[in-house]
């Protein structure tokens, strides 16, 4: 898995554990989609960089879609609107998944009254692994295993 997967992956797991109900989609989408849903994706380029010690800074701008219910009237929907994108800029700061923390900075929103669009760079760092064996050989009693 790359690290744009890991990065959608915490991303859909800090989604999740706001909105438990509420399904998120990262790249898939099918035919039809719920009453209600995110969509996430990368918003532009995302930056790979290499810094001092072997670490890779990566960073970017998230793209949190939010699509509301069809079926309740105007007002409704822009308080739901308000409500999910003042849960996302307060508790989605920071987010961990599978070994990799993704700090989400300056949230800021974009809707045009159907839909939420929440903007939000991300950071994080990639550190080097020693992949060096430690020990070199082990030796077996094999007549104690019998």
């Amino acid at each position: 898995m790359d690290i744009f997967n890991i990065c959608l992956a915490a991303l859909s797991k800090g989604l999740d554990g706001l909105y438990p109900d509420i399904p998120v989609y990262p790249e898939w989408i099918p035919d039809k989609l719920p009453e209600r849903c995110f969509l996430i994706g990368f918003a532009g380029n995302t930056d790979v960089t290499r810094e001092l010690g072997g670490r890779v800074r990566v960073s970017g701008k998230f793209d949190i879609t939010y699509l509301p219910s069809k079926k309740i009237n105007d007002l409704k929907i822009k308080n739901e609107l308000n409500k999910i994108f003042a849960a996302l800029s307060l508790q989605l700061t920071q987010i961990t998944n599978n070994g990799c923390t993704l700090k989400l900075l300056n949230h800021t929103r974009h809707d045009d009254g159907d839909e939420l669009h929440a903007l939000c760079d991300f950071s994080t760092y990639l550190y080097p692994i020693d992949n060096t064996p430690k020990i070199k050989n082990i030796d077996i009693d094999k007549g104690a295993l019998k």
